[in-house]
């Protein structure tokens, strides 16, 4: 189901998850973060729903710079950190894993910074990559050379990523799958990340 269907279902069950914002008794939420906190409230009444679980995937993010307003922003409020929001963007991407990558793709590429919820999000993202390699390909054959780039470096920049399995996991999938160039263009931005301070 493309992302645009997904908003469209979601808006015709709005009365599925039209449910009373209680964040942490944060009656300020944006718009957006709003949006993401009633999906995510329908979803926890009902997980097995296939219609909660496409409300949720919809009303998640799926820019960096939203991301950015709903989970890392400065002033640590909004729905700061968001690691329980982004658990469950990988459980519902086991079933519907096209938009969930779509989405941690989106967000990866063009993302600063590595605090919580980056590191979430690229943690779902390279998890959903293994269960799904072929689906994850075709996901970055999509992007630039320069975007691709982008991704991988920040998927690198994390402290240990030498040990990172799942980071060297996914190299060796698209490398025995046919996608050398992936594999290849992964390893690069390992061997750079490798090069810098505290690696």
């Amino acid at each position: 189901m493309t992302c645009a269907a997904l908003s469209a279902q979601a808006q015709s069950n709005n009365d599925l998850v039209d449910v009373s914002v209680t964040t942490h008794g944060k009656a300020w939420l944006l718009p957006a973060a709003q949006r993401v906190e009633k999906a995510y409230l329908a979803w926890k009444t009902n997980p097995t729903s296939s219609v909660r679980q496409q409300a949720f995937i919809a009303a998640f993010p799926t820019t960096a710079k939203a991301f950015t307003a709903i989970f890392d922003p400065k002033d640590f409020g909004q729905l700061y950190d968001g690691h329980e929001y982004i658990e469950v963007l990988g459980q519902v991407g086991v079933k519907y894993p096209s938009p969930v990558l779509r989405r941690g793709i989106a967000i990866c590429k063009t993302i600063a910074g590595i605090s919580d919820a980056p590191s979430y999000i690229r943690h779902v993202t390279i998890q959903l990559s293994l269960k799904y390699p072929r689906l994850f390909a075709d996901e970055v054959a999509r992007l630039t050379s320069a975007e691709r780039k982008a991704l991988f470096k920040m998927w690198a920049d994390e402290e240990g990523i030498a040990e990172d399995l799942n980071y060297t996991a996914l190299t060796r999938l698209m490398n025995e799958n046919g996608f050398s160039i992936y594999g290849a263009e992964l390893q690069r931005a390992k061997q750079w990340r490798m090069q810098q301070p505290n690696h």
